[in-house]
């Protein structure tokens, strides 16, 4: 079990007839086809097949395996594109699995498996399915037999029914404790048969289409339910009669509500009603107003609190987060809210992610934020700040994101934000000056742009992970090197608006042998010289080109649509090219 074993599966283990459980996941057997000879094994009571890379189409032979209680065939999905990814025309085979319980299929291909919920109907003893963006398009609204009367889990998220969510089978599941809905395009209001489902412990209806302006009132008697996830779910209404219509029992067991991202409007209510077991309570991107209530700060079990993006007002002070001594994530940016904490308060809580981002916290950097050594996202662009202390870069040094845009922050970046773990770093339009230091070799994304760095690109620029990089408007002179050439990840690279000179690299195969990614590249407003770049041979997924206001000279290249072919918007105006357009031009499909 997870060897990352290769190879063919060996047909030798058809000898072993009285093996009844084969795991075979996690293993690399990357363009290995599921061999049907897995079908013979009549005593396999549990078969693990997933995350092994397997491809092509599932052998209907499984479905012999009648004494099966456990089949998971997911996919890595990150791994194994679409194209070739393993799939099933239809479920007919699971029928003859009369004693299965877990079944996992997510991420196999079944996009033309039609009739797939009679077929699973068939599987009375079915426990738990997991069909995750499994390609499903067609569900029915009700089945003449239910015989699912076992289920306790389904997962059916990421999959485009674009159907009315009701009338639909999956209601009549009253033995469910989780239900995930997640991004199946359902539309209209939650039914009141939702109320039947007593069982229910977690219920996820995000980014779906409900149009609801309230939860049904059945949805009272869900005593059981500990997560309940309506983000971005089209919920609209006034957010006091919403959570009015939550579970109402004397032993509420909820602990997560999630209703961010929302048209929910009007004021948090006054009392607490019976959430006081709530542990993430996420409300952000809405239209709340008013302050808020004093039950959000007795909350002693509250690990996330977010907030952002509401027209929510008042004051918070360190009495207000005194008792979240379990928080590990506040979100309270982008709000009309007024940050008024002591600089000597030492926060009871060690937080995992603070976003603060557009509060008034400025001009100097929240000292109470100094004890804050385990944070990982760290979010306080557009916050007046003007300087950062030396202990910032220390105390921060593990974080993963750090986001300081868009603030009056003058100073020198310091060098050891090479030995910093920061994967994204956001420090654009601020006052940094003097040079560019070294990355740590982790870093996937860096925006700097719109300070006042100076001096040259570093010569040796180490950053293999690197998607992003935007150093554009500063001062940065000298050439562009060519480390350029062996950023094999690099997407985006925007260097403009500074004073280099020179010519781009050449980045030829024979001498810099690398697969570039560069989607989009702008350089204008420099003094660049040369003819059209050569290295743009070796750009074939370059969408997006600027090398405007700059001194690039000679005739343009035919090969530029030869080579550009999916190139959309060029910009060359403002140079010193001469010569026709060549007509080649006119064939690109792309070009807009």
């Amino acid at each position: 079990i997870q060897k990352k074993i290769g190879g063919e599966i060996s047909y030798s283990l058809v000898n072993l007839q009285q093996l009844r459980y084969l795991d075979l996941s996690y293993n690399y057997l990357y363009g290995v086809q599921i061999p049907e000879f897995l079908g013979s094994m009549s005593s396999l009571r549990y078969l693990n097949l997933s995350y092994t890379l397997l491809y092509g189409r599932i052998p209907p032979q499984l479905g012999n395996l009648t004494k099966l209680i456990y089949l998971d065939l997911r996919c890595w999905y990150y791994y194994n594109p679409r194209c070739i990814l393993p799939f099933s025309a239809d479920l007919a085979w699971l029928s003859q699995l009369s004693s299965l319980k877990y079944l996992d299929m997510s991420y196999v291909n079944l996009t033309t498996a039609v009739d797939w919920v009679h077929e699973i109907n068939r599987l009375p003893t079915l426990k738990e399915l997991n069909l995750k963006d499994s390609g499903l398009r067609i569900t029915v609204p009700s089945l003449r037999q239910f015989n699912l009367t076992a289920l306790d889990v389904l997962d059916i998220s990421f999959n485009s029914f674009d159907t009315s969510i009701a009338p639909n089978w999956f209601w009549n599941a009253t033995s469910l404790t989780v239900l995930n809905l997640q991004s199946c395009y359902f539309y209209g209001p939650i039914p009141n048969e939702v109320g039947k489902m007593t069982s229910l412990e977690q219920v996820s209806f995000q980014q779906n289409n409900l149009m609801a302006t309230m939860i049904p009132p059945s949805f009272k008697n869900l005593c059981n339910l500990t997560i309940l996830d309506l983000e971005s779910s089209n919920t609209t209404g006034d957010i006091t009669e919403l959570m009015e219509g939550l579970p109402n029992c004397r032993w509420n067991k909820l602990q997560m509500l999630d209703l961010s991202l929302n048209n929910i409007s009007g004021e948090l209510p006054n009392q607490l009603g019976t959430l006081s077991n709530l542990t993430y309570l996420a409300l952000s991107g809405n239209s709340l107003t008013g302050k808020i209530p004093s039950w959000v700060w007795d909350l002693r079990k509250l690990i996330l609190l977010e907030l952002r993006g509401n027209k929510i007002s008042g004051v918070v002070n360190e009495d207000h987060l005194n008792s979240l001594a379990d928080l590990e994530l506040l979100g309270l940016g982008s709000t009309q809210l007024q940050i008024k904490i002591r600089p000597d308060w030492i926060p009871p809580f060690k937080v995992q992610a603070v976003l603060l981002e557009s509060l008034q916290l400025g001009p100097e950097f929240p000292s109470w934020l100094k004890s804050q050594t385990s944070i990982k996202i760290l979010g306080m662009a557009n916050t007046s700040i003007n300087a950062i202390p030396d202990w910032f870069w220390v105390v921060f040094s593990k974080a993963d994101f750090l986001d300081l845009r868009y603030n009056q922050i003058s100073g020198t970046l310091p060098a050891t934000l090479e030995f910093m773990a920061a994967y994204t770093l956001l420090l654009s339009n601020n006052r940094f000056s003097g040079a560019i230091p070294k990355f740590s070799r982790n870093i996937s994304y860096i925006d700097i742009s719109s300070n006042s760095l100076s001096g040259t690109l570093p010569s040796d620029f180490q950053v293999p992970q690197l998607t992003g990089l935007f150093l554009n408007n500063n001062s940065i002179s000298g050439t562009i090197p060519f480390w350029l050439c062996s950023l094999e990840k690099l997407q985006v690279l925007d260097l403009s608006t500074n004073m280099l000179t020179g010519e781009v690299p050449n980045c030829q195969e024979d001498s810099y042998p690398y697969k570039n990614n560069l989607v989009t590249v702008n350089l204008n407003n420099n003094n660049l010289s040369g003819e059209f770049p050569s290295a743009f041979r070796n750009f074939p997924d370059v969408i997006f080109l600027d090398l405007s206001y700059n001194k690039f000279s000679g005739k343009l290249p035919v090969w530029i649509w030869e080579k550009m072919i999916i190139l959309a918007l060029l910009c060359l105006r403002s140079n010193r090219f001469y010569g026709h357009i060549p007509s080649e031009l006119a064939l690109s499909k792309e070009l807009q």
